[in-house]
């Protein structure tokens, strides 16, 4: 509740603060997942994604729970991830690096950061990767695309 007051205040004011804030938790014993964006709106729901993520990964965690509702802790890591390294392929400016928590009882469990694995050899086909490529390694980039 005070984090949307303080939001929808700075919106007020003509100066909002440019983010959206996923609130996780447990609520009276019971899970608890809930979204407060720029303008003070909050909600709650089973699952979230903001940005891009609410467009591209929301209706494949919706799709994969509508043909197992009962998931197991494994199974919907396999969602999540297979939704990162969509969103991954769809933001040409978005890193391969993710990290995975766990809402335990009492604290927050970090699985581990890793690397989503990638591939963009496709990008060879293209007429003019070899020129981005030689200029990305003029500017000084070490790499290009998402080479691993």
């Amino acid at each position: 509740m005070w984090l949307t007051r303080v939001l929808y205040n700075r919106r007020s004011k003509f100066d909002p603060l440019w983010n959206t804030f996923l609130v996780a938790g447990l609520e009276d014993g019971e899970p608890y997942l809930g979204c407060v964006d720029k303008i003070g709106t909050a909600f709650s729901d089973t699952k979230i994604a903001t940005g891009y993520g609410a467009h591209i990964a929301l209706p494949l965690m919706r799709e994969a729970l509508e043909k197992k509702p009962q998931m197991t802790k494994e199974e919907a890591r396999i969602v999540l991830i297979n939704c990162l390294r969509v969103l991954f392929y769809r933001d040409c400016r978005a890193l391969n690096k993710v990290s995975l928590l766990s809402l335990l009882e009492k604290f927050f469990f970090l699985y581990y950061c890793f690397l989503l694995a990638s591939n963009c050899n496709h990008y060879e086909r293209r007429s003019d990767y070899r020129e981005w490529y030689r200029i990305g390694h003029q500017l000084g980039g070490s790499q290009f695309c998402c080479r691993l």
